[in-house]
């Protein structure tokens, strides 16, 4: 967790934003029991905002948004796997994780949009068709659930077969 001090952060909410804050709140990787895309920041609750979970020989990790993109949580991701297999199999000598370039403390908490967004760029304002409207009732988005989830992928035929099983798996 040294590497990754924004993972020990929870999200705030001040008196105009939400805001992260750094707790020293212990991750712990748990059995499955909640389905996949599960809430993970609940208002006034200070819990981490990634969860870690398994089920039999299936290693699950959720994060929420705000707090990676989908290349940090990649790293994140091979550096817990690299060490479960070290401690799980001291004697097997495995290698670790080179990556290609070394990634500073300022590169994991950079602010991308403060550094590209600009307001002087003039907005488009000419009005583009939506890409794609999905039917049917619309949900709170709380309300959301992994069967929607196998709805919408039927819906755009991804895959014709697709099943949600009682517990919230997709299998496809």
């Amino acid at each position: 967790m040294e590497k990754y001090p924004l993972f020990q952060a929870v999200l705030r909410k001040g008196l105009f934003w939400f805001y992260l804050e750094h707790r020293d709140i212990r991750a712990v990787v748990k059995p499955e029991t909640e389905p996949p895309c599960s809430r993970l920041y609940i208002p006034d609750k200070k819990s981490l905002l990634f969860q870690a979970s398994y089920d039999k020989n299936r290693i699950n990790f959720e994060v929420f948004h705000a707090l990676t993109d989908g290349t940090g949580a990649m790293h994140f991701l091979q550096e817990l796997v690299q060490d479960y297999l070290i401690l799980a199999h001291p004697q097997a000598d495995l290698p670790q994780i080179e990556h290609a370039e070394e990634i500073t403390h300022g590169d994991k908490e950079e602010d991308s949009f403060s550094q590209y967004y600009s307001s002087d760029i003039p907005k488009d304002k000419e009005k583009k068709k939506a890409a794609v409207k999905l039917k049917g009732e619309k949900l709170v988005h709380s309300d959301m659930h992994v069967t929607d989830v196998g709805r919408i992928l039927r819906t755009f035929k991804i895959k014709k077969n697709v099943e949600v099983t009682d517990n919230g798996k997709i299998i496809i």
